[in-house]
């Protein structure tokens, strides 16, 4: 995770479809800003918060004197403790006036605030992700919706992240699952720049490091249970992909609790 405020005058926020996929949620903490996504525009006023599937082509513009704070999770995560299908398919915002507005606002800028303590970010986080996933659920059963084609990519990470522990899951098995033909599924990951298999060793990637910084577990498990065939080739693509060894990959708190530590006051970011 990613969290931190931003003065702005104009910036596009990143689509680097080489790197992993993202969901952005802006909070604007004092005056005004406009964000662009898909083919809406929309004006964003102080309490307003807005999120942003990175796949999509959006644009954000804040007025001077304004301060945003924009939250970036790795899409694995997000899919995991946020996003369903309904939320994947709609225009997403959450209005400064909605009910959940003023909560989410406090714990956001709460956990910017407060000292990097384990615990408290690990707890806030997750309180954070469900009043969002509840908030937006809600709206999107009265709000405007995707395109199809929009969608898709979303549908088609959430597909991946959900089979990502399963050996030797294929396109065809996503396009199955998704109800579509295997073309489409091919065309999905072309018309964003990448490959089904692409994405679904940065899932599995991605969810191996995150487990390794985070439990007990032996790498030769966390392997396995990540759908990698064998421990040698995780080890290389993990190499590979993160340019360290998984050995090195182990959280500091993960460090601490096998040397029998109990003063940490401070460890690194859940899903870093």
């Amino acid at each position: 995770m990613q969290m931190g405020t931003t003065d702005l005058q104009s910036r596009a926020l990143s689509q680097s479809f080489s790197a992993e996929f993202c969901y952005y949620v802006l909070f604007i903490i004092q005056g005004e800003a406009e964000v662009r996504q898909w083919r809406l525009s929309r004006t964003l006023h102080r309490g307003d918060i807005v999120p942003i599937y990175s796949w999509l082509p959006h644009h954000l513009s804040v007025a001077d004197e304004a301060e945003v704070v924009v939250v970036t999770l790795p899409i694995w995560w997000a899919l995991r403790e946020v996003l369903n299908e309904a939320i994947l398919g709609a225009q997403n915002h959450i209005p400064g006036d909605f009910v959940s507005a003023g909560a989410l606002h406090r714990l956001v800028v709460d956990l910017v605030n407060v000292p990097k303590i384990k615990d408290l970010g690990d707890k806030g986080l997750l309180m954070l992700a469900a009043l969002l996933r509840n908030s937006l659920e809600f709206l999107a059963a009265q709000g405007d919706h995707l395109p199809s084609t929009a969608g898709r990519m979303g549908r088609l990470l959430k597909t991946i992240t959900a089979n990502a522990g399963q050996e030797g899951f294929s396109p065809r098995e996503a396009a199955v699952q998704l109800k579509c033909s295997l073309r489409t599924v091919h065309q999905t990951c072309s018309d964003h720049g990448t490959t089904f298999n692409k994405l679904l060793i940065d899932a599995r990637l991605n969810l191996a490091a995150y487990l390794l910084a985070s439990s007990d577990e032996r790498i030769s498990e966390i392997a396995y249970s990540c759908g990698f065939a064998s421990l040698s080739h995780f080890c290389r693509m993990f190499k590979a992909h993160f340019g360290v060894v998984a050995s090195r990959a182990r959280g500091r708190d993960r460090r601490d609790r096998a040397h029998g530590r109990k003063d940490r006051t401070e460890v690194s970011a859940p899903i870093g």
